[in-house]
């Protein structure tokens, strides 16, 4: 089975979640929603902060969200290519950097005899 992305069959899916976006973002931050042409600045800010065990038992939610990484996941993929999911370039990098820095930081403190600040 391939998962198509959002933009390919599922576009009317993306639309409506942008749509929604730009009415919530937009409307209730005075930026104002997109429109052609732009009447005023459009720097708005959104923030939603849901308590998930008020909706479902936080251990479940978990699951339901790792089972969803697993199926994506396990789409099929181009050779030599690989399904990453919203933030893991970012933490893969800032491991990869950690490590380079730790390994920085060893050195130099074997030279110096104490950490570098």
């Amino acid at each position: 089975m391939i998962i198509q992305p959002l933009f390919h069959l599922w576009a009317v899916h993306s639309f409506g979640l942008a749509f929604m976006v730009d009415a919530i973002a937009g409307g209730l931050s005075h930026a104002g929603c997109s429109k052609a042409p732009p009447d005023h600045g459009g720097n708005g800010f959104m923030a939603i902060a849901i308590k998930i065990d008020d909706f479902i038992p936080l251990l479940k939610y978990e699951q339901e969200v790792e089972g969803l990484i697993d199926w994506v996941k396990s789409s099929a993929k181009l050779p030599g290519r690989q399904i990453y999911i919203p933030g893991e370039i970012e933490q893969q990098n800032r491991g990869r950097m950690m490590m380079i820095r730790g390994i920085r930081s060893c050195w130099l403190m074997n030279r110096s005899g104490n950490y570098p600040r």
